[in-house]
């Protein structure tokens, strides 16, 4: 035989437990979420006033009690006799307690607009009055109860009453306000929402523009790149080459041609030394440009052979004074040393100091056409630009490529924070609308 439980343990253990019905599944968009939201805020908040008015109604009439109270405690006479001492400490007591009270009633102030911030800030100056109320009544109340113990007892009695209306009052408030936060913050998430769904569509539209301008930027530089290769390997370039390395050549040319200069005439300095000493002796006579030239023979030769011109040929002048000198041996110099000068002076008044003079005329003449060609090539030309537009290119791609890496990142952020964000904002509008809801 099949053992069966009893009767009254079936009856309590074999009941299934009620199903609850299934929530309502809705599906709004923010803006209708906004809506619902802001209209359930007003009726609660409606709800919450009307709730909360007979309490403040009883806070305000207690309030009057106490005043009429305490103005009894103010004029009362003293009901026994006590000696001296104890007596006059009950009347400062009194006086006391009752400037106190009084001051602290008079912060008790209702609003004058039944509004939900009013009736909050109501609260936090009822609850600042109580403090200094019963601070008060804890201070004072024993001494002034000597002779006034009656109305000590009204006025405690009533305050007692005005403790027990506050906390009634504080908890109603707490209780509606806990449901009205409650829907501010999912105003708030809304609002937050909102603000991300913009942000998204913004930065979603910059990234596009960057990515757009990153693309035309790597095919203007692969385009100039394979341009400015072409360029490079052309045989107009190399000819333009060519003549930056003629020009080199030339530079060398000119500088050994006054490098030469320079040596002839450095060669002749101790007799132009000489020389000048008799001019300054007065003893061979210069005048002041042949002065001139020959402190430059002396100390700038260099200069001295670039001073040197077709019309004015003051270094040959020069040259042919010095000559003079030497063969009337004016200057002492050894026979040796005074045929090798004479020889010198020869070689340079016969075409050596002209031709190089003219070596380097056109030598230089030779320099600037190359240089003319050169600065002129619509080939240098169109290869500097170029580089130029390449540089351009390639920085501003490496500036943009940086604002499209931190644009992705940003963009990602936002999209985690939008799926999280609507993850609780679902949750906390459906425990507010009691619905199951979806955002679209």
């Amino acid at each position: 035989m099949n053992w069966r439980p009893p009767m009254f343990l079936r009856r309590i253990f074999g009941k299934k437990p009620k199903q609850l019905p299934p929530l309502e599944i809705r599906e709004l968009s923010l803006d209708s979420l906004e809506e619902e939201i802001k209209s359930l805020r007003m009726r609660k908040l409606e709800a919450a006033k009307e709730a909360v008015k007979p309490k403040i109604d009883e806070v305000v009439w207690i309030c009057e009690e106490i005043r009429a109270w305490i103005k009894a405690l103010a004029q009362a006479e003293a009901v026994k006799e006590v000696y001296v001492g104890l007596g006059k400490t009950a009347r400062e007591a009194r006086r006391l307690l009752v400037d106190k009270l009084n001051r602290a009633i008079q912060g008790i102030k209702p609003p004058k607009e039944l509004t939900w911030q009013g009736i909050v800030a109501f609260d936090d100056s009822l609850g600042r009055a109580l403090g200094l109320i019963n601070d008060a009544i804890i201070a004072h109340s024993r001494y002034v109860a000597v002779l006034f113990g009656q109305q000590v007892q009204n006025v405690s009695s009533s305050i007692h009453k005005l403790n027990g209306s506050a906390a009634g009052l504080k908890g109603a408030i707490m209780e509606n306000d806990r449901e009205i936060q409650m829907l501010d913050g999912i105003s708030s998430k809304i609002a937050r929402r909102r603000d991300l769904l913009q942000m998204q569509t913004y930065t979603r539209a910059q990234r596009e523009s960057l990515e757009g301008r990153i693309k035309e930027l790597e095919n203007s530089i692969k385009a100039e790149g394979a341009e400015l290769n072409q360029l490079i390997n052309s045989q107009e370039l190399k000819q333009m080459e060519n003549v930056r390395h003629e020009l080199d050549q030339i530079e060398r040319k000119i500088a050994k041609i006054k490098g030469e200069a320079s040596s002839a005439i450095s060669n002749l300095g101790r007799p132009f030394k000489k020389m000048k000493k008799l001019a300054l002796d007065e003893k061979h006579p210069l005048d002041r440009d042949k002065l001139r030239m020959l402190d430059l023979c002396i100390d700038e030769p260099l200069k001295a052979f670039l001073f040197e011109g077709e019309n004015v040929p003051k270094l040959t002048i020069l040259l042919r004074d010095l000559e003079d000198i030497i063969k009337n041996e004016e200057i002492k110099i050894n026979p040796r040393e005074r045929r090798k000068k004479l020889a010198h002076i020869q070689a340079l008044l016969d075409g050596g100091l002209l031709d190089l003079k003219q070596m380097y005329e056109g030598t230089l003449a030779e320099k600037a056409a190359k240089e003319q060609a050169y600065a002129t090539s619509p080939f240098l030309k169109q290869k500097a630009e170029l580089e130029r537009s390449l540089k351009a290119h390639r920085s501003e791609l490496e500036k943009i490529q940086s604002e499209f890496k931190g644009l992705t990142k940003e963009m990602e952020d936002v999209k985690g924070e939008i799926g999280q964000g609507k993850s609780k904002l679902e949750e906390e509008a459906s425990i507010a609308l009691g619905v199951k809801l979806s955002i679209t």
